[in-house]
């Protein structure tokens, strides 16, 4: 085989859009709505290599160009493991952490927000404090949240998140 040929050929198994065409036009139903079969050839099966090639090298990049994101999410199921105790791929898991993502993301800021602003009054309920010592504990979570807004807090959040895109990008 010539180079010519080869690239040729290199090509042709590349193009994965004319590759499906190739795979709908062998499988597509006759006049009559029946499906006829038939043997497939080589030209079938490289095109059937070149779309699941073009679908293996499309989820490597995927997770290659998200790597942040991975590193996340396995975070989050390693946390959720140890929560749960689990030793298996619990489907569960995988499901409550893909529903989370799927919430919009101002629902996490005003998580984080509220939770950022109420452990001053969690930190009452853990301890004996004296009601002094309480109040000024009061006083403190108000002051924060009078200095502290969502808006500032959302904004200040976006400034680590972006820092550590374009440290990482």
């Amino acid at each position: 085989m010539t180079n010519k040929e080869k690239i040729n050929q290199n090509n042709e198994f590349w193009d994965v859009k004319k590759s499906g065409q190739r795979l709908l036009w062998r499988m597509s139903p006759d006049s009559n709505g029946e499906c006829k079969s038939f043997k497939p050839n080589e030209s079938d099966f490289n095109a059937l290599k070149s779309i699941l090639g073009a679908i293996n090298r499309s989820q490597e990049e995927t997770i290659s160009n998200n790597q942040l994101f991975a590193k996340l999410y396995i975070m989050q199921l390693v946390g959720d493991i140890r929560d749960k105790q689990t030793t298996v791929f619990n489907e569960f898991l995988f499901e409550r952490l893909s529903n989370q993502l799927s919430k919009p993301l101002d629902l996490f800021y005003k998580a984080f927000y509220e939770d950022l602003c109420s452990n001053q009054l969690n930190r009452i309920t853990e301890g004996n404090i004296e009601d002094v010592d309480a109040q000024e504990f009061v006083l403190d979570y108000y002051r924060f949240k009078e200095t502290f807004s969502l808006e500032f807090v959302t904004g200040k959040l976006d400034e680590h998140i972006n820092a550590n895109l374009n440290r990482r990008s």
